[in-house]
């Protein structure tokens, strides 16, 4: 049912405190591990038209 891959999943605990420890800094957006980074640069910095169909291909078809 779950279709995330575990390698993209991350304990509840450790997003929390880094929120956390994140906020107390002044930051106002964290974003956990490389790979959830890299996914939000993308999607902030490609086409909007690009990130559609890159998620649209990746989450079958969900975005069309």
């Amino acid at each position: 049912m779950d279709e995330v891959p575990s390698f993209m999943k991350k304990d509840s605990k450790t997003v929390a405190k880094g929120a956390v420890d994140a906020m107390m800094k002044g930051k106002s957006a964290w974003v956990p591990g490389l790979l959830n980074k890299t996914i939000a640069f993308l999607c902030n910095n490609l086409p909007t038209s690009l990130v559609i169909k890159m998620s649209s291909s990746l989450a079958g078809g969900r975005y069309e």
